[in-house]
């Protein structure tokens, strides 16, 4: 059960990340994080970044922590799930610091 666990931890952690900068950007948007500025960012801007960074180095600190090198099938899945995880964060949050708050 623990190899099943490891195996599909980086997409869990992704669907988390995901899920997590959604509703945040729908609810910075509702209540007008946009306008509130802080130093160079709106509050709405800083909240996301946080969490894509943060949910950004979780993806990387899982899969950095598989070992591939085990002769076991679910040691390398697990390995390359976490590394597909960790991309997927990073490219799925990477709207965040590209576009506008809230169009």
């Amino acid at each position: 059960m623990k190899a099943i666990g490891r195996m599909v931890a980086g997409l869990v952690l992704w669907a988390l990340v995901f899920t997590v900068l959604y509703s945040l950007h729908g609810v910075g948007c509702e209540r007008g994080w946009a306008e509130a500025q802080l130093t160079a960012l709106s509050l709405h801007r800083a909240v996301l970044l946080a969490v894509w960074i943060f949910g950004t180095a979780a993806g990387l600190a899982l899969a950095l922590a598989v070992d591939w090198r085990r002769e076991r099938m679910t040691e390398r899945v697990g390995y390359w799930m976490a590394w597909t995880g960790a991309v997927s964060i990073f490219a799925s949050g990477l709207p965040v610091a590209m576009l506008p708050d809230c169009l």
